[in-house]
């Protein structure tokens, strides 16, 4: 069911992925393997690539495709669509975030947030489809991240809807898709000083669904602290815990910092190239109450909307009340 070779286990969806939607539902006993890689998984790393899940990988290679003309396009085009405060839909330019406060430089990368909760303005004239194909793969995400909290639920010998009842369809909620672009780096290109692609963090909400391309980049920390390569699985997804999953289980599940650096051999390679990478973070709607399942008061209940605008305003001055998640 599972594989470690990578330091991250490769877990095995098939038993529950989108593709046996006609199979009809499994009980806990059937799912018994999974749910317990998968609670393994959640324990003792908080990442794990999932293979067999489902998803339409034509339909990811779309949205990078149609993300990818729209990064192409002229800046100041680019800038008619940018993420305003307050609305977490849209555009954001490079160097305009830092993951990681500490860190002076901004980050660089590129990156367009898709958030239905929030009016928007689709890029629609210059790239044709984009709603359409960013939808469809939004739907899909969305689908398959509640079959993934069911199976960390019953890996926790919980209800499996102990999670999802928490994420609710058409509710208001934080969750958000993501489409990276790591353009590359000009021959001439210098950094500034501790400048990164992305700095080191970990992820806000329950859970994050990662695509990756085949260039690599992310970075992960390992059980003794030292950071390992992510390395891209051809047909997986990178899913790993979010701090507020960390918080609804008491610790027991655990939410771990990664980063992308920009790799010595990326500044001296004579021919760049791009990184690309779908993120799909999940949150709870913003009224769910989040207290800690195992009955303790390790963490005080607090609401998702609130504990989502706790972290903007602790790591990012982030004062509006509509803000949702940007990063990663």
């Amino acid at each position: 069911m599972a594989d470690d070779t990578f330091g991250i286990p490769i877990i095995d969806f098939g038993i529950y992925g989108l593709q046996n939607d006609e199979s009809g539902p499994l009980n806990d006993g059937q799912m018994h393997d999974l749910t317990s890689a998968v609670y393994r998984a959640c324990t003792e790393v908080g990442f794990l690539y999932l293979k067999n899940h489902g998803i339409d990988l034509q339909q990811v290679e779309k949205v990078r495709s149609v993300s990818k003309a729209f990064f192409l396009l002229p800046e100041e085009t680019k800038k008619r669509y940018a993420r305003v405060d307050g609305n977490n839909f849209g555009y954001i330019a490079k160097e305009v975030e830092r993951l990681n406060p500490e860190r002076e430089a901004g980050d660089l990368k590129e990156a367009f947030n898709i958030s239905p909760n929030i009016a928007k303005k689709w890029p629609e004239e210059e790239i044709p489809g984009f709603k359409d194909e960013a939808m469809t793969l939004f739907n899909q995400c969305n689908k398959l991240s509640m079959r993934i909290l069911e199976v960390m639920a019953i890996g926790l010998k919980l209800d499996r809807d102990a999670f999802t009842k928490y994420h609710t369809p058409n509710n208001i909620c934080g969750t958000t898709m993501r489409s990276l672009y790591y353009n590359p780096l000009p021959e001439d290109f210098i950094p500034k000083a501790d400048q990164v692609r992305c700095g080191e963090h970990s992820d806000y909400g329950s859970i994050t669904l990662l695509f990756q391309d085949d260039v690599g980049g992310l970075e992960v920390v390992d059980r003794s602290g030292q950071y390992m390569a992510a390395t891209p699985i051809d047909g997986t997804i990178v899913v790993n815990i979010g701090d507020l999953m960390q918080r609804w289980t008491s610790d027991t599940f655990i939410s771990t910092k990664h980063r992308v650096l920009i790799p010595k051999e990326e500044l001296h390679k004579k021919e760049k190239m791009a990184r690309q990478s779908i993120a799909f973070f999940v949150h709870p709607d913003d009224d769910a109450m989040i207290t800690c399942i195992d009955g303790s008061e390790k963490y005080e209940p607090i609401t998702a909307g609130d504990y989502l605008q706790m972290r903007f305003r602790d790591s990012y001055g982030d004062k509006n009340k509509q803000s949702r998640e940007t990063w990663k």
